[in-house]
């Protein structure tokens, strides 16, 4: 009798949490309701009304979902912004979300590509759509960074897409895995195979890539060096940004950097020194070359060099300051 009353006991204190935990559901979804009603209306700034959203959860959804397929294209944007906000707590909105990317207002479409990267992983359903998407030239599109976000279930489908045939799909490709501050290892094949892209915007995209991979694989750093000559300055510029994203693993490429300090492109330059800095080897040719770049023409590519020598440490500085010292030293001398 005693066990049959506490059991009785029990189920009437579990029946009573269920009932306050559905409770407590449904009066966040009434205040999400009654938020997005006031999207609805509100013409003024809506940043405070789709922070609070944000701060309901999962249980903002519903309401956001049905504001998506309303005539008003205000409310429309609005909602996609409020399903950002929410983050991966927004994931029941993915399907909807797919749709709205291709809503006839592009702002809309393009706020909707973001709200499914920052729902990241659980938007895997949504990898096919982004990937169309990334045929779209605009350089505000959406699409990299999202299936950036979206992480590794977006791999092998970016992976296929660097051979596709459009340009624009192999660089937005290329860019959605250099998103990611370390990219992934899988996908490094097909990134040293794009640096042979005859696209040069592909070849930029893919040498940013190769350098947030880790570990750094053995074939990364040869490639990434053949590309300090190539022909077009933005690519060279990327082989030197990534080498020096590497830093002392790149130390072999030390005397490609130094000739590309002599670069016509002052920002190949600029990107030579930074490059050095980085990979922080302290050697006479290094400091000679610096020194040299200090009386660059171009002001961005003097103050790179001041920065690289600064980054080399101490013994760089104090080594700099005696080569100016005796170059000034001479000058006098000859002058005289």
């Amino acid at each position: 009798m005693r066990m049959h009353t506490r059991l009785l006991a029990l189920i009437v204190t579990s029946a009573f949490g269920v009932i306050l935990v559905c409770g407590c559901a449904n009066q966040k979804e009434h205040r999400a309701r009654q938020l997005v009603a006031e999207l609805r209306t509100e013409r003024g700034e809506t940043d405070s009304i789709i922070r609070e959203i944000a701060s309901l959860g999962s249980a903002a959804v519903p309401p956001l979902i049905e504001a998506l397929a309303e005539q008003d294209v205000v409310v429309r944007y609005r909602a996609t912004l409020a399903l950002a906000e929410l983050g991966p707590a927004a994931a029941a909105a993915v399907p909807a979300l797919m749709v709205a990317v291709e809503d006839t207002n592009g702002q809309i479409g393009q706020e909707a590509i973001s709200a499914l990267g920052y729902i990241g992983p659980a938007a895997r359903d949504a990898i096919p759509v982004l990937i169309n998407a990334l045929s779209n030239d605009d350089p505000r599109n959406r699409a990299p960074s999202a299936l950036g976000r979206i992480g590794e279930p977006a791999v092998p489908s970016l992976i296929l897409a660097l051979q596709d045939r459009n340009a624009t799909v192999r660089q937005n490709a290329a860019d959605a895995l250099s998103f990611r501050r370390t990219a992934i290892k899988e996908a490094e094949p097909a990134l040293l195979t794009a640096l042979r892209d005859p696209d040069a915007e592909v070849r930029k995209s893919a040498a940013g890539a190769l350098g947030n991979i880790r570990p750094v694989g053995p074939n990364t750093i040869p490639a990434l060096v053949k590309l300090l000559t190539d022909t077009d300055s933005s690519v060279r510029s990327w082989g030197a940004i990534s080498l020096g994203r590497i830093g002392s693993r790149a130390g072999s490429t030390v005397p490609d950097l130094l000739i590309l300090l002599r670069d016509k492109d002052a920002y190949v330059r600029q990107q030579a020194a930074d490059a050095l800095g980085s990979i922080g080897k302290v050697t006479p040719p290094i400091i000679a070359a610096l020194c040299t770049t200090l009386t660059d023409k171009e002001a961005n590519v003097r103050e790179a060099a001041a920065e690289a020598i600064g980054m080399l440490g101490p013994g760089a500085a104090e080594a700099v300051s005696v080569s100016v010292s005796v170059s000034v030293s001479v000058s006098v001398s000859v002058s005289v």
